[in-house]
């Protein structure tokens, strides 16, 4: 389901408590166009685990919320 997302960027609050992870998604091919709106669908099924694997990877105390949003600057990049 997530084969083809890549995490762009991820903003932290000063407090650590929420994260927003910005991704984009490829198609399977080059001519085919990536369709986002299942990776968003899948990225917020699979929200759970990645808090708990994001937990396990930094030790900190408290693991931030996630929320995800769609990186739109790799296509603002290729029109220019």
């Amino acid at each position: 389901r997530l084969h083809y997302v890549t995490i762009t960027d991820v903003r932290l609050t000063g407090d650590l408590h929420d994260a927003t992870v910005y991704y984009t998604v490829r198609g399977e091919t080059l001519d085919e166009r990536p369709n986002v709106a299942a990776a968003a669908a899948a990225l917020d099924r699979a929200k759970g685990q990645l808090r708990t694997l994001v937990g396990k990877g930094t030790g900190v105390r408290f693991t931030p919320t996630l929320s995800f949003e769609t990186d739109t600057v790799p296509d603002a990049a290729l029109h220019m």
